[in-house]
């Protein structure tokens, strides 16, 4: 029996131009020019012609991404979204060669973070996914103050509590890099309006000591300074210093007090003071123009997120409301763009990425220092895990009227921040504490879905 092998028209046809010699020209993508959101996808077509302009059809593309950790495409020329920044894609049919550009852009989170606001009735919330190449989502939803309109906007500053201590240890390791003074300087030589007053336990008491939380020092004062803010802080200081260790010297306990007098050290160590030393030395060479110290705007105001405390079903205003004396532990308040780009730069440090720090200054800063219980420890300005399988670091801010989180996943280059302007003086964060862990859980989700 015989067979014959019936083709196509079109088929003939591109056979017959390939064995007559027409060859590809010219290789168009479109579009030439495309944004896609985080695991956002976008198709792309190749126009294959000749010489002429005439389409040829059959020709074989592959297609190629610039830089597949930002942006993938595979063989039918769909591009995927990995991470923030720019690409170029390349089709390539009979080794002619055409391009396109594609930016992956910052996602909007704000359906998501709106869904767990209205499941907490907080007045307002914040959330972003951060990595070492840039913010890869952000939303911020809810009201500043209670009962009014103005809403919140990505340009608002949240109060971040004691996440400051995050940024107070980066400067630290930033002075010692410096040169201008080192972790194991004695606190008493550093300060020595305490040298009088110290008792014998903290004669030897050191900086490290100071930033690791273990240095048994008092958490807070007992009393409400007065005077100047310089006052209030030496007051605090001496009153802390001259008191007995609340546990021995290298056993964990939480001070506030200590990171005041490491910020107290750090501004003298820059001759600036601590809040212009922060300024300058770090949000400065990061371009983060919003963030300040004490609360985030005035008595009576309604142009910044202010702080709120539970009154049965609802909210209660709590007006400029701050710890005056806690430089170093907790006065700072941010944009969350803002937060996002510093802790953007705490990942590239901790990849060898940055130039304020190298990565070996950069890890000790997230590596457990002081155990805390079998699974924790604290390093400098974060608590550690010690029983997961990857780094993954972490700390909590709370002023009692404003709540903050920050959680980074260190080997895989990714954090999650939470935020919100209310707060709860209660043991386990009550309601706001609640709902950031709830707006942590869909962060996460959304990193490994997109949804």
């Amino acid at each position: 029996m015989n067979w014959k092998l019936v083709l196509p028209l079109t088929t003939l046809i591109a056979l017959a131009g390939i064995a007559f010699g027409q060859t590809v020209a010219t290789v168009r993508v479109t579009p030439e020019n495309s944004d896609i959101q985080f695991r956002g996808t976008r198709a792309l077509a190749a126009a294959i012609l000749d010489a002429a302009g005439t389409p040829l059809e059959g020709r074989a593309v592959t297609w190629q991404s610039s830089d597949p950790a930002i942006a993938t495409i595979n063989a039918g020329g769909v591009v995927t979204g990995v991470l923030p920044g720019t690409v170029t894609i390349t089709a390539t049919s009979e080794t002619v060669q055409g391009t396109a550009r594609v930016r992956v852009v910052t996602s909007d989170l704000t359906q998501i973070v709106e869904s767990v606001r209205q499941a907490f009735n907080v007045p307002a919330l914040g959330g972003a996914i951060v990595s070492r190449r840039g913010t890869v989502a952000i939303g911020v939803v809810g009201v500043r103050r209670w009962g009014t309109t103005p809403p919140v906007t990505l340009a608002d500053k949240w109060h971040l509590g004691s996440n400051a201590k995050t940024m107070t240890a980066f400067l630290a390791a930033m002075t010692v890099k410096a040169g201008r003074m080192g972790w194991m300087d004695l606190v008493t030589a550093r300060y020595p309006e305490l040298a009088a007053v110290a008792r014998p336990e903290f004669a030897t008491l050191n900086l490290a000591d100071l930033a690791t939380m273990r240095s048994g020092i008092t958490g807070n004062p007992n009393f409400t300074p007065t005077g100047t803010l310089a006052r209030q802080r030496l007051a605090v200081d001496r009153w802390a210093i001259g008191h007995p260790p609340i546990e021995p010297r290298g056993t964990y306990y939480y001070s506030n007090v200590a990171y005041q007098i490491l910020g107290e050290i750090i501004g003298r160590a820059w001759t600036t003071g601590y809040e212009e030393a922060m300024r300058t030395q770090l949000w400065a060479p990061l371009g983060i123009t919003s963030a300040g110290f004490g609360p985030t705007t005035a008595a009576g105001m309604t142009d910044q997120p202010i702080g709120h405390f539970p009154d049965g079903g609802s909210w209660t205003v709590c007006e400029a409301c701050d710890n005056s004396w806690a430089t170093g532990s907790g006065r700072i308040h941010i944009s969350l763009p803002d937060w996002a780009r510093l802790m953007q730069e705490i990942l590239r440090a901790d990849a060898g990425q940055s130039t304020l720090l190298t990565q070996n200054e950069a890890r000790l800063l997230t590596t457990g220092a002081t155990r805390i219980s079998a699974s924790q420890a604290y390093g400098y300005g974060w608590t550690t895990f010690t029983n997961v399988a990857q780094r993954i670091v972490t700390h909590d801010g709370s002023n009692n009227r404003n709540r903050s989180r920050s959680t980074l996943y260190l080997d895989s280059g990714v954090g999650f921040l939470v935020t919100t302007n209310a707060g709860n003086p209660a043991a386990d964060g009550g309601v706001p504490n609640s709902a950031l862990n709830a707006l942590v859980t869909r962060l996460q989700a959304y990193w490994q879905t997109g949804r």
